[in-house]
């Protein structure tokens, strides 16, 4: 009946719970720190925080699968799995047969997970985002297709090629989790691709594979080189249609072809920073900087070490953007032409001169 003592025993092992006094499986701290490892351990607390909105709202937020073992009812209940799947959207996974067919809970669940799972890369001084869309590199290379709630929805919503289209638009991983015919759809998946390229990674693999309709896909948004058969990532003609669709697309490409000049010279003559995604040899090649610091001064900081040292290339840097004098060696930063040329533009690079 101590209550110091079942707090430290739950939270070590939350079945537990069974083993405390009667009042103490009615105390929601108690309670509350034995669902963080055992979500199961609901159904050993007093029958009143079972059904308790706000206590199940906190539990969930903890473990999600709590919901799992709340009462029907409440599962049932669409104003109270709304807020639920505004806190975490694979809380949609245990919500009745009829929420999960629901297309306005479906489509918050979906924006709710997609949220919190995509990553993001922020360049460190370009103040600009590389919206990676929900599709790390790992998964991609891996061929893993990354969660999306609309795998916890009904078969009617999943089947749906409008409902999937618009969720496609919200999360671009929402694709692999439609129905196969959906997904199988040459024609369906372009439509998913001219919202979101990088949908493809959920088409079929042999879609996916298709050398024809990936050159399709690719021009109409190049980031749909991310969900192409590795084969086609290494397809010279693929790569240069996705990335002169789109420079990002370059992130996406194999090895080989971000070693590729006219491939790299394509994505940063379209997108400076694509510069980050070339290949060693190609940051320390002269024409390949130059082009993409003419694009993006900000690029210089991409480029390699000597090239961060040669004159030329740090004057049309900082001719494009001021900033980049910060990413100059130090031996530039006093010379007076690169300096002037640096401040013109934006007067607070005087810090790096």
């Amino acid at each position: 009946g101590d209550r110091a003592i079942a707090l430290a025993a739950v939270k070590s092992i939350g079945g537990c719970l069974r083993y405390v006094s009667e009042g103490l499986r009615g105390d929601k701290d108690v309670v509350l720190a034995a669902l963080v490892s055992n979500a199961s351990a609901l159904e050993l607390s007093a029958p009143h925080l079972r059904a308790d909105r706000d206590f199940l709202q906190a539990a969930v937020k903890r473990n999600v699968e709590v919901l799992r073992y709340a009462e029907e009812s409440l599962r049932s209940d669409r104003a109270f799995v709304t807020d639920i799947v505004r806190l975490n959207g694979s809380a949609l996974h245990f919500a009745s047969p009829e929420l999960r067919a629901d297309r306005g809970i479906v489509m918050l669940a979906i924006q709710t997970m997609a949220e919190a799972n995509a990553p993001r890369e922020e360049d460190d001084l370009g103040g600009m985002a590389f919206d990676r869309g929900g599709v790390p590199e790992h998964y991609l290379s891996l061929g893993i297709q990354r969660p999306s709630a609309l795998q916890y929805a009904s078969e009617e919503l999943r089947s749906d090629p409008d409902f999937v289209l618009e969720a496609v638009e919200v999360d671009p991983a929402a694709l692999g989790h439609a129905m196969p015919k959906l997904r199988e759809d040459q024609a369906f998946v372009l439509r998913a691709v001219a919202r979101n390229g990088l949908s493809l990674a959920g088409a079929s693999p042999q879609v996916a594979g298709n050398r024809a309709f990936v050159l399709s896909a690719v021009r109409v948004d190049g980031r749909a080189l991310s969900g192409a058969s590795e084969k086609l990532k290494n397809d010279k003609d693929v790569v240069l249609a996705a990335v002169s669709a789109r420079g990002d697309a370059l992130m996406y490409a194999s090895e080989a072809m971000r070693n590729s000049k006219d491939v790299v010279l394509t994505a940063v003559d379209l997108w400076g920073p694509a510069l980050r995604y070339a290949s060693e040899a190609l940051r320390g090649s002269r024409d390949t900087v130059l082009a993409a610091v003419g694009t993006w001064g900000l690029a210089l900081q991409h480029a390699t070490d000597k090239l961060r040292g040669d004159r030329e290339v740090v004057l049309a840097a900082v001719a494009n953007d001021g900033l980049a004098l910060l990413h100059a060696a130090p031996m530039l930063t006093d010379d007076k032409e690169l300096v002037l040329a640096a401040v013109g533009l934006w007067g607070a690079a005087l810090e790096y001169a």
